[in-house]
Protein backbone atom coordinates (compact mmCIF):
# COMPACT_ATOMS: atom_id res chain seq x y z
CA UNK A 1 0.00 0.00 0.00
CA UNK A 2 2.59 2.55 1.12
CA UNK A 3 4.16 1.74 -2.23
CA UNK A 4 1.24 3.12 -4.41
CA UNK A 5 1.32 5.79 -2.72
CA UNK A 6 4.89 6.73 -3.42
CA UNK A 7 5.98 6.74 0.46
CA UNK A 8 8.91 5.27 2.18
CA UNK A 9 8.37 2.95 5.01
CA UNK A 10 7.14 1.67 7.08
CA UNK A 11 9.38 3.35 10.27
CA UNK A 12 9.35 3.56 13.62
CA UNK A 13 7.96 6.89 14.86
CA UNK A 14 9.97 7.71 17.15
CA UNK A 15 12.14 10.74 18.00
CA UNK A 16 15.35 8.41 17.29
CA UNK A 17 14.11 7.05 13.69
CA UNK A 18 13.18 10.64 12.62
CA UNK A 19 16.46 12.45 13.95
CA UNK A 20 18.51 9.67 12.15
CA UNK A 21 16.54 9.20 8.95
CA UNK A 22 15.02 12.36 7.82
CA UNK A 23 16.54 15.49 6.68
CA UNK A 24 15.34 19.24 8.39
CA UNK A 25 14.28 21.95 6.42
CA UNK A 26 12.57 19.60 3.47
CA UNK A 27 9.14 19.71 2.25
CA UNK A 28 7.28 16.50 1.96
CA UNK A 29 3.66 14.10 3.28
CA UNK A 30 3.27 11.36 5.02
CA UNK A 31 1.35 8.81 6.58
CA UNK A 32 1.40 7.72 10.18
CA UNK A 33 -0.43 4.63 10.92
CA UNK A 34 -0.58 0.98 12.36
CA UNK A 35 -0.15 -2.36 11.51
CA UNK A 36 -3.47 -4.24 11.81
CA UNK A 37 -3.46 -8.06 13.09
CA UNK A 38 -2.30 -9.58 9.64
CA UNK A 39 0.84 -7.37 9.49
CA UNK A 40 -0.06 -4.93 7.51
CA UNK A 41 0.91 -1.21 7.71
CA UNK A 42 -2.46 1.13 7.83
CA UNK A 43 -2.11 4.72 7.55
CA UNK A 44 -4.78 6.46 9.19
CA UNK A 45 -3.67 10.03 8.49
CA UNK A 46 -2.06 11.31 5.76
CA UNK A 47 -0.09 14.82 5.83
CA UNK A 48 2.07 17.31 4.19
CA UNK A 49 4.86 20.08 5.20
CA UNK A 50 5.32 22.78 3.40
CA UNK A 51 8.45 23.78 5.54
CA UNK A 52 9.86 21.14 7.64
CA UNK A 53 8.50 17.26 7.20
CA UNK A 54 10.61 16.38 10.47
CA UNK A 55 9.40 18.46 12.59
CA UNK A 56 5.38 18.05 11.61
CA UNK A 57 6.31 14.28 12.92
CA UNK A 58 7.94 14.86 15.36
CA UNK A 59 4.56 16.39 16.92
CA UNK A 60 2.98 13.14 16.18
CA UNK A 61 5.12 11.24 18.64
CA UNK A 62 4.26 12.55 21.98
CA UNK A 63 0.57 11.07 21.91
CA UNK A 64 1.59 7.47 20.94
CA UNK A 65 -1.56 7.38 18.89
CA UNK A 66 0.37 5.60 15.80
CA UNK A 67 3.16 3.09 15.82
CA UNK A 68 4.59 3.96 12.43
CA UNK A 69 5.20 6.41 9.51
CA UNK A 70 6.00 6.74 5.68
CA UNK A 71 7.31 9.84 3.58
CA UNK A 72 8.49 11.17 0.94
CA UNK A 73 10.13 14.32 -0.13
CA UNK A 74 8.71 16.85 -2.41
CA UNK A 75 10.31 20.60 -4.41
CA UNK A 76 7.59 22.54 -3.75
CA UNK A 77 4.44 23.42 -1.62
CA UNK A 78 2.24 22.54 -4.64
CA UNK A 79 3.74 19.13 -5.32
CA UNK A 80 3.31 18.36 -1.77
CA UNK A 81 -0.32 19.42 -1.76
CA UNK A 82 -1.11 17.36 -4.86
CA UNK A 83 0.64 14.53 -3.05
CA UNK A 84 -1.34 14.69 -0.31
CA UNK A 85 -4.76 14.87 -1.97
CA UNK A 86 -4.01 11.71 -4.25
CA UNK A 87 -2.96 9.93 -1.13
CA UNK A 88 -6.51 11.31 0.64
CA UNK A 89 -8.92 9.90 -2.28
CA UNK A 90 -7.09 6.92 -2.08
CA UNK A 91 -7.22 6.26 1.57
CA UNK A 92 -10.45 8.50 2.37
CA UNK A 93 -12.49 5.43 3.93
CA UNK A 94 -9.62 4.53 6.26
CA UNK A 95 -8.34 7.64 7.56
CA UNK A 96 -8.70 9.30 10.69
CA UNK A 97 -8.55 12.84 9.16
CA UNK A 98 -11.67 13.10 7.16
CA UNK A 99 -11.71 16.95 6.04
CA UNK A 100 -9.77 17.38 2.68
CA UNK A 101 -6.14 18.49 2.65
CA UNK A 102 -6.10 22.45 2.38
CA UNK A 103 -4.61 24.27 0.12
CA UNK A 104 -1.03 26.30 1.05
CA UNK A 105 -1.68 29.65 1.87
CA UNK A 106 -2.59 31.79 -1.20
CA UNK A 107 -2.39 29.38 -3.35
CA UNK A 108 -4.90 29.24 -6.68
CA UNK A 109 -4.49 25.80 -7.80
CA UNK A 110 -6.87 23.27 -6.95
CA UNK A 111 -7.01 19.48 -5.71
CA UNK A 112 -5.25 17.16 -8.99
CA UNK A 113 -8.15 14.75 -8.82
CA UNK A 114 -10.55 15.57 -11.69
CA UNK A 115 -13.69 14.49 -9.42
CA UNK A 116 -13.42 17.03 -6.65
CA UNK A 117 -13.96 20.01 -6.44
CA UNK A 118 -11.65 21.69 -3.85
Amino acid sequence: MIAQLGLKGPHLLDETTLNSMLEADRIGNYAVGNFNENGEFIPKRVGRSELDLKKELLQWVPFHQYSHFAYAYTTSAKLAYEKECHNYHDLFPFLSNPPHPTKPKEANYKCPNKWCDR
